[in-house]
């Protein structure tokens, strides 16, 4: 701790972010944010705040990732949120990983949704590699503009009117992740794989009470130090445990919703599934 050296202080950083992108369901988004850094003696803060908005759908979401080190020997504090609305699209194709698609409208199995995520968790990075975080949770949900879509005419045989209401849920949630990449946003090789248990209540009675298990695993390969290819083979599943409602299943990570409409019990999908905006 008394040695000194030059390089290690860093200045304080606040850089505006822009964000442009497309996909299928979206179409073009655009967006921006802020970026804040801010390097104490013994403790450190990070924030990230974005905003995106998609001009196909009108849907636009609000996501914030905070970091506050060293609040404690051992364990830093973490702070995630996600705010989508008023507009938020995504797919739903019918519980079950074997479901058929039998018109080729995309707007007949489109979903519109509220949702929001807040989650504050401590992290414990055990060595370079390896790490785990263990956190509480706020969840709201609720599907809006059913009419003539999908998903209103599973109604009441398949869904109930409970799953057409807004949705509260709290709970505790942890993770154990393993990560190997020579580089975060561009892993030229190395291992990530990240398994997590989240355990949700519904604050109200008009929800229902349930356990999602979850990992993700993907692999970078590459064979020369500056490569032009990089090989990456990404897999993930997850499981319910209890009754829930037709949405939770298909969520890749409790703070995005993904797209693709991937449902049911038991979900396995063979690659990174794609993030909503």
């Amino acid at each position: 701790m008394d040695n000194y050296n030059r390089k290690q202080y860093k200045f304080d950083k606040t850089m505006p972010l822009a964000v442009v992108g497309y996909n299928f369901d979206d179409g073009i988004f655009v967006g921006g944010g802020i970026d804040i850094k801010n390097y104490n003696f013994r403790d450190s803060s990070f924030h990230q705040l974005i905003g995106k908005m998609s001009f196909q759908t009108g849907a636009f979401a609000i996501t914030y990732k905070g970091l506050i080190s060293s609040i404690s020997q051992r364990f830093n504090l973490e702070l995630n949120a996600n705010i989508s609305a008023p507009r938020s699209v995504d797919n739903y194709f019918g519980p079950g990983n074997e479901t058929e698609k039998f018109f080729d409208s995309k707007r007949y199995y489109s979903v519109r949704y509220r949702y929001a995520w807040i989650n504050p968790a401590l992290r414990n990075q055990v060595n370079k590699s390896l790490s785990y975080s263990f956190g509480a949770f706020y969840q709201y949900y609720q599907a809006t503009d059913t009419v003539n879509r999908f998903i209103a005419k599973l109604y009441p045989e398949v869904l109930s009117k409970l799953a057409f209401i807004g949705h509260n849920y709290t709970g505790l949630n942890t993770d154990l992740t393993f990560d190997t990449r020579n580089h975060k946003a561009l892993p030229q090789r190395g291992i990530f794989w990240k398994t997590s248990a989240t355990g949700f209540y519904s604050i109200k009675d008009d929800g229902k009470y349930f356990v999602k298990l979850q990992s993700d695993l993907s692999f970078y390969l590459s064979f020369r130090k500056d490569p032009r290819f990089v090989l990456a083979a990404p897999v993930g599943g997850t499981t319910n445990i209890g009754d829930y409602e037709f949405y939770p299943p298909y969520f890749s990570r409790e703070e995005k919703p993904i797209l693709g409409g991937i449902s049911g019990n038991n979900p396995i999908w063979p690659g990174e599934p794609p993030s909503f905006l």
